[in-house]
């Protein structure tokens, strides 16, 4: 028959082992292989290792194809960059903890405040910092946010929850004048 011991790991650089295997006999068998650390990974049969009407085989152990092994989630860390004097104008950067791919101006978003605004430019789709900016029409409060499961590591969605910026006010700050009309005071 057909066991855990049979399927080994024949290289790479993750420690894995065959924890379960479909069926003990028949023409084909699923193996399930978990792996304590990430990596690269190569499984395979072993060599004399299946019976059949006396015979043993195969002759040589069989190799499946290298696997990469990957369970880091991409996390984030949001910074406030710079500001504009006119305080319109926000860079904020946003390093991950490891190289991420699909980032797009939609990840970025208005958490919440009373301020209008909206990401208008990434420096980049891919990378480990990318910076965004933000331009505001409207002044008031302003907190921005990156989405959960928005940039992918290439196996892994993360981060895995919103990332929050802190708040902070932006202008133009809107003041009265004598005659009751307001103006923007840049």
């Amino acid at each position: 028959g057909i066991g855990t011991g049979d399927f080994i790991q024949v290289s790479g650089t993750s420690s894995c082992a065959t924890t379960a295997v479909s069926a003990a006999s028949g023409s084909s068998a699923t193996f399930t292989v978990t792996c304590s650390s990430d990596g690269t990974v190569v499984m395979g049969l072993r060599a004399d290792s299946v019976v059949r009407s006396g015979m043993t085989g195969p002759v040589n152990t069989v190799s499946a194809s290298s696997v990469t092994i990957d369970s880091s989630v991409p996390t984030a860390t949001v910074s406030l960059e710079s500001i504009d004097s006119s305080k319109t104008t926000l860079v904020y950067e946003i390093a991950f903890s490891e190289v991420v791919s699909d980032i797009s101006l939609t990840d970025f978003v208005k958490a919440s405040g009373s301020a209008t605004c909206q990401s208008t430019a990434v420096t980049a789709a891919s990378g480990s910092t990318v910076s965004f900016t933000v331009t505001c029409t409207v002044g008031g409060s302003l907190q921005m946010k990156l989405l959960a499961n928005s940039v992918t590591d290439g196996t892994n969605l993360g981060p895995l929850s919103v990332t929050q910026t802190s708040s902070v006010t932006v202008g133009p700050v809107v003041a009265s004048t004598p005659s009751g009309t307001s103006v923007a005071d840049t």
